[in-house]
């Protein structure tokens, strides 16, 4: 819940989806998203089947244990509850999957042949649908919102009703209402694409410009969460005619993941129990030979997910061991699970002046990011043909090249993301200029002797070069020859270590017809760390005739 405390598996998957959404609207979304949210839909399907399934087998043993019970009128009420229960639980997921035809039909629907969706990108006219339009002010996704809510309440109505031994731990526990809970969760103030601080109700922060692909994910979490409350509640309205206590003849070993796919540097979460297993099984359960924790039944399942290997589609099929002890009659019993899930390649993005290229010995500034990671993102990095410098900010650093081309390994908490190649191209030199007065000399038709009183040497850096990386693109000439010449003869050879030279000295020689001649011997760059280094000028020789 929001306002504190350990973060719900629930909490971090609502969390990671409203993370990818929010990165698709900044982007421009590539069939390979897209394909990833089709795979994280597929996923959530099953997960919706396997609880529904376990919900089956409850409801199928409530009855049981009512006829073995002796069908007391006080456990026939229990019954009557649990066959409500079931059909707002089954009226709430066919509206949710009414809504998930029509999203699809306000896009075109699918493809006869290949049974793909056709405009899986597309949200304005799921807009129109979810949030309302002139000629229907209030969409589907405020309807929604109002069942979510009455779901909530029936529930808890169910709840208030049954009995209580006076023990706090057994309370029956309160449904919070599903659309506050996920909006708390994620957080309704959000920046919009100007960058305001706004606030949204439930429906725009769900469905407002969200691809058509991602808003059928959605509405199969949607239908998850309401899967997941009936099995809370009929978990009670089992407890009141003992049926978590029955011992069942067949035992079914489930794995309930909360995704297939994750993204590389996150962790993969599944739930590991037994179908008829019961808070007293006290079942004992490993992952990959270790034990693990397990509460109600259920072990909790957690793997770092380590990139690499990806196939053409960024996805990377990885695996996990683990077994369930239990106790029976007879001994123990060991069931063996085997479970696969998939990593995808997360998208890293990265942003410069100059992404294209990197100047070499420069302080190249990068911010490197990956969305789909959110808050989990805590990356280190590593360069081949330069160094890296952290930055003060996260995904923030300075690489520096030193060769011609330089590779960016991407890590999150040791897990290695990916990898980012850059072109280096070498800084270009700066373009001398003579200037007299504050005002440029024009080499082709001289200068009057009689004002040339002084000559400033500047060293201007390319402009493109400057606006990039303006702190590598300090210049200054720090050795020059300036020669005052008549015909073959030089008749004064001043020599400086400084840009601007006086020719007071020389100029009083001077006839028309005489020339002055500056040899440029050395320039320096000032980089990015105050340091300075000599620059391979080449021949600079100017000639500046005097009238």
């Amino acid at each position: 819940m929001a306002g504190g405390g350990k973060e719900t598996p629930r909490q971090a998957m609502i969390n990671m989806m409203y993370l990818v959404l929010t990165a698709l609207l900044a982007l421009q979304v590539s069939n390979a998203v897209l394909d990833k949210f089709i795979l994280l839909d597929k996923t959530l399907k099953h997960s919706v089947q396997v609880i529904r399934a376990e919900n089956d087998d409850r409801i199928h043993a409530i009855e049981k244990q009512v006829e073995e019970r002796g069908g007391k009128e006080r456990d026939k009420a229990i019954e009557e509850k649990v066959h409500q229960v079931h059909d707002k639980t089954n009226d709430l997921i066919t509206y949710l999957q009414s809504m998930r035809d029509s999203v699809e039909q306000s896009a075109g629907g699918r493809d006869p042949e290949t049974k793909k969706l056709k405009k899986p990108a597309d949200y304005t006219d799921q807009m129109a649908y979810t949030l309302g339009s002139p000629i229907r002010p209030k969409g589907a996704g405020y309807d929604l919102e109002n069942r979510l809510n009455q779901y909530a309440k029936d529930m808890n109505q169910v709840l208030s009703t049954l009995e209580t031994s006076g023990d706090s731990s057994q309370t029956p526990p309160v449904i919070p209402s599903i659309p506050e809970e996920i909006v708390k969760d994620m957080g309704s103030s959000v920046d919009d694409h100007s960058g305001k601080h706004v606030n949204k109700d439930f429906a725009h922060l769900f469905f407002e410009n969200t691809p058509v692909v991602a808003v059928l994910t959605l509405i199969t979490q949607f239908q998850s969460e309401v899967a997941r409350i009936e099995s809370e509640v009929l978990v009670e309205l089992g407890k009141q005619v003992g049926a978590e206590e029955l011992r069942f003849d067949k035992i079914e070993a489930v794995v309930s993941p909360e995704a297939s796919v994750v993204a590389a540097g996150t962790k993969y979460k599944a739930k590991m129990f037994l179908v008829a297993s019961s808070s007293t099984a006290k079942p004992r359960m490993t992952l990959n030979g270790s034990p693990i924790k397990v509460v109600d039944g259920k072990g909790e399942v957690e793997i770092m997910a380590k990139g690499g290997g990806y196939n053409k589609e960024g996805i990377a099929t990885r695996s996990w061991n683990g077994s369930i002890t239990i106790k029976g009659p007879f001994g123990d019993t060991t069931f063996v699970i085997k479970e696969e899930y998939s990593v995808a390649k997360p998208v890293i993005q990265v942003q410069s002046a100059s992404v294209s290229a990197l100047y070499l010995n420069c302080g190249n500034e990068l911010n490197i990011q990956v969305p789909a990671l959110g808050s989990a993102y805590d990356p280190s990095f590593r360069a081949a043909g330069g160094e890296v410098i952290k930055g003060t900010k996260k995904g923030f650093i300075t690489v520096v090249p030193n060769k011609a081309k330089v590779t960016i390994s991407v890590s999150n908490a040791g897990s290695k993301l990916g990898e980012e190649v850059f072109r280096v191209k070498p800084v270009p030199k700066p373009d001398i200029k003579l200037v007299s007065r504050g005002k440029p000399i024009d080499l082709k038709n001289g200068a009057k002797a009689s004002s040339l009183r002084s000559l400033e040497i500047r060293a201007v850096a390319d402009s493109d070069f400057k606006q990039f990386l303006p702190k590598d693109a300090r210049y200054r000439v720090t050795q020059v020859e300036v020669t005052l010449a008549r015909g073959k003869r030089a008749l004064k050879v001043i020599k400086s270590r400084k840009a601007k030279v006086s020719l007071s000295g020389a100029i009083s020689q001077a006839k028309p017809g005489d020339r002055i001649i500056v040899d440029v011997k050395k320039v320096q760059r000032r980089n990015f760390k105050n340091k300075s280094e000599n620059v391979r000028m080449g021949l600079q020789i100017f000639t500046v005739p005097l009238s």
